[in-house]
């Protein structure tokens, strides 16, 4: 089974963690501010292409936001 949670959580632990704002995530990874909140707040999941972008602005691995993923 997929949980399509994960990922926003885990973007969001990290982003808290660093003291990252979603404006500064989104100006790093070159993600608009409108996604980035919608995945946060609504629970949307990023294309595989957007979290490599968000892994590498946020100095982390694509595994490190993808953990916890699959059950």
């Amino acid at each position: 089974m997929i949980d399509t949670s994960v990922v926003p959580k885990n973007i969001l632990r990290i982003m808290e963690e660093k003291h990252i704002s979603q404006y500064t995530l989104s100006k790093e990874s070159g993600v608009a501010r409108v996604a980035i909140n919608r995945w946060l707040n609504h629970g949307s999941l990023p294309r595989l292409d957007t979290v490599a972008l968000v892994a590498k602005a946020l100095g982390v691995t694509i595994d490190e936001l993808t953990e916890g993923m699959i059950k």
